[in-house]
């Protein structure tokens, strides 16, 4: 579980922060890991789109498929999302190959501030 703090919603109510569901985690000694979660990092920002679970948990879309990390663009310092490589959408259409070119970054939702979303870990 993690309390994501939240600086602009694109569809649904806006609210200052909300709880996501994400598998894996740290108990103690023993971590818990799982292939395709997202990896949480404090202080991060990104675009998160979440769905509602059982027991109306907030859940990311896909999993990691449904958190974009904001990162500022090397020429102009705003921010930006790396779009995921859909062949004939945001690359030429073709086969795609681990390593290729990846497709043009968007602006951020948000992008005239510094971050959309930051998340930090549930206590």
């Amino acid at each position: 579980m993690a309390t994501i703090s939240v600086g602009s919603v694109l569809k649904g109510a806006p609210v200052d922060f909300v709880s996501v569901r994400v598998p894996g985690g740290t108990i103690g000694r023993s971590r818990f890991v799982m292939i395709g979660a997202p990896v949480i990092t404090v202080g991060a920002d990104a675009v998160w789109f979440l769905k509602r679970g059982s027991g109306d948990a907030l859940w990311p879309v896909g999993l990691s498929m449904g958190v974009y990390r904001v990162k500022a663009d090397a020429q102009s310092g705003l921010p930006i999302v790396d779009p995921p490589n859909v062949p004939g959408q945001t690359v030429q259409p073709g086969r795609l190959v681990r390593g290729d070119r990846p497709a043009s970054p968007w602006p951020s939702p948000n992008s005239s501030r510094s971050c959309d979303c930051s998340w930090r870990a549930a206590r």
